[in-house]
């Protein structure tokens, strides 16, 4: 919601003067304020129209996207990609049929993470960048993950190591932001860039104290210390 702020002038003024003043202004530009009202009507009716095209679409397109599900669960990627030549039109296709909608958003991450699995990782890098993220800490910071990991496997560290600190970001929460953190140090380690990588196990230990991996262990009745702290030593 946006709200304009309107200044009031301090000046007193004539409250006859005033209405004399509009009413001549109406007069002198009634065709032009009519015309302007009508503008206003039609594009009013326009954005509601919009609106009310894209909820349809997107309440389309969500049950569009629930038909694949099975192909998810069942690991059959190129069908979820793809579709399977009956009902289920694939989600590259949803993606495209039902951009701008919630919809083909989901459809995006989806077609995408079925690509990284057929190890497409190009396609799926360009499907999990049109994924745009949202205000939640799981499904957009999992999809930026992927992103993140779709990178790595294509041979572009660099943006590897961005979007999974972007999903770690993104998550902000001792269960999933160390996973990707760690991920990305473990990048990092394997291009030789060990202060880098320090620098996000150190991030693990302070900002997460309550992660696996900050938590101190124990083995036969014996502290183990956190797992974080091995990370940590050997990438000083």
């Amino acid at each position: 919601t946006y709200y304009i702020l309107m200044s009031q002038s301090n000046k007193s003024l004539d409250v006859n003067e005033t209405l004399v003043s509009t009413e001549a202004f109406l007069i002198k530009n009634k065709q032009k304020l009519v015309m302007a009202l009508v503008a206003v009507a039609v594009v009013l009716v326009a954005f509601f129209g919009g609106r009310y095209y894209l909820k349809s679409q997107n309440e389309e397109g969500q049950a569009a996207i629930a038909l694949g599900q099975t192909y998810v669960q069942q690991g059959d990627w190129k069908k979820a990609v793809e579709g399977d030549g009956a009902q289920f039109k694939g989600y590259k296709k949803l993606a495209d049929t039902y951009s701008w909608t919630d919809a083909g958003n989901v459809a995006h991450m989806y077609a995408g993470i079925a690509y990284f699995n057929l190890g497409e990782y190009k396609k799926a890098i360009e499907q999990l960048e049109a994924f745009s993220p949202q205000g939640d800490a799981t499904v957009s910071a999992n999809a930026l993950a992927a992103l993140g990991n779709a990178y790595v496997a294509d041979k572009q560290f660099d943006n590897g190591v961005k979007y999974l600190e972007k999903a770690a970001s993104q998550a902000d929460n001792d269960a999933l932001s160390p996973e990707y953190l760690i991920q990305a140090g473990l990048v990092l380690e394997n291009q030789g860039k060990k202060a880098d990588a320090n620098a996000l196990y150190v991030r693990i230990k302070n900002d997460y104290p309550r992660s696996r991996y900050s938590q101190n262990g124990v083995q036969n009745g014996i502290s183990t210390g956190a797992e974080i702290d091995k990370y940590i030593e050997r990438t000083k």
